[in-house]
């Protein structure tokens, strides 16, 4: 089984930690949630497993290779879409493929199967103003998907769609992860986005921001009524109690 792993990262800004010590790991069809108060390091973290930054000390590895500070070994969707507003949706998804040196009618022949699975249908030839919110942020995450199909980073991939918008998105990006089988770790705010969506919940506090607690979360509580659960609620204040 495929495993992102990350030991002992620390990174510093003029000469003080940001993040300190982080360790943590992630296996394929995993989907893991960092949580924790604005300003502790989450993004910091982010764009160092990402390869956008190197950490002053720890490594990165995907499987057994180490990845540190490279870019491009892993997929990373940012807080807002980004998507392209002169380029068609078709264009949009594609462009990591191209990136890589695919033509476009090859990145586009690629990127076609996939509308289906990730509930884009009859959206090609679409601008991204044509769609709503939440059919942006598939696109957005399709695009993610097909620049690395193993491990994607997902910054508050959530946060700007409404509650209504947003609980159906929850729904298809569990459905998703079944078909794909990615390892997913995600950075939220939302203590029940968390809880409903992870196999395990690390939680980040301090100064420097460093990993404090790590919840995992069992299948079998997974079931329907999971938010009305006491285990539910005994989580959530457990949660609360560890990021204050």
């Amino acid at each position: 089984m495929l495993k992102f792993r990350c030991e002992n990262i620390t990174k510093n800004y003029q000469g003080d930690p940001v993040i300190q010590d982080v360790t943590l790991s992630i296996n394929s069809g995993q989907i893991v949630s960092l949580i924790g108060s604005s300003g502790v390091g989450k993004t910091t973290l982010f764009n160092v497993l990402s390869g956008l930054d190197l950490p002053d000390i720890g490594k990165v590895y995907l499987a057994d290779e180490d990845i540190t500070g490279q870019s491009g070994k892993v997929g990373y969707m940012q807080q807002k879409d980004l998507l392209l507003p002169y380029k068609t949706i078709i264009d949009n998804v594609s462009l990591p493929l191209m990136l890589k040196g695919e033509s476009k009618k090859s990145a586009r022949a690629k990127a076609e199967p996939f509308f289906a699975t990730f509930g884009l249908e009859d959206t090609q030839k679409k601008y991204p103003h044509q769609l709503s919110g939440g059919m942006r942020q598939r696109a957005a995450f399709l695009r993610t998907y097909l620049f690395c199909d193993k491990i994607m980073l997902l910054d508050e991939p959530f946060s700007a769609l409404d509650t209504i918008t947003k609980r159906k998105m929850h729904k298809w990006f569990l459905d998703m992860k079944q078909k794909i089988g990615a390892g997913i770790l995600f950075i939220t705010h939302d203590i029940d986005e968390a809880l409903r969506l992870s196999d395990k919940i690390l939680i980040m506090s301090g100064v420097p921001g460093k990993i404090t607690n790590a919840i995992e979360i069992s299948p079998d509580l997974k079931r329907d009524d999971f938010e009305l659960s006491l285990e539910y609620t005994q989580l959530k204040k457990q949660i609360i109690q560890n990021i204050l």
